[in-house]
């Protein structure tokens, strides 16, 4: 497995904040679509990471999208 660096452009929360889209590209713009099969992949890791680093009472389902703006 090889490490990326991405750029998340945007957030956005559901307005019951239960749910969250964030919106990624890949440094130079290549294999976007696999870049988010793997952050789908590993979401539940995500998660658990920033439930380390966030106080929300409850901690939203993040889904990953490919940005093409």
């Amino acid at each position: 497995m090889t490490t990326k660096n991405i750029t998340v452009t945007e957030v956005r929360m559901s307005p019951d904040l239960k749910s969250a889209r964030a919106y990624v590209i890949p440094l130079g713009g290549k294999d976007t679509e696999n870049t988010v099969n793997v952050l789908t992949q590993f979401s539940h890791l995500i998660r658990k990471a920033l439930s380390k680093k966030i106080d929300m009472k409850f901690l939203p389902k993040v889904s990953f999208i490919g940005d093409t703006s």
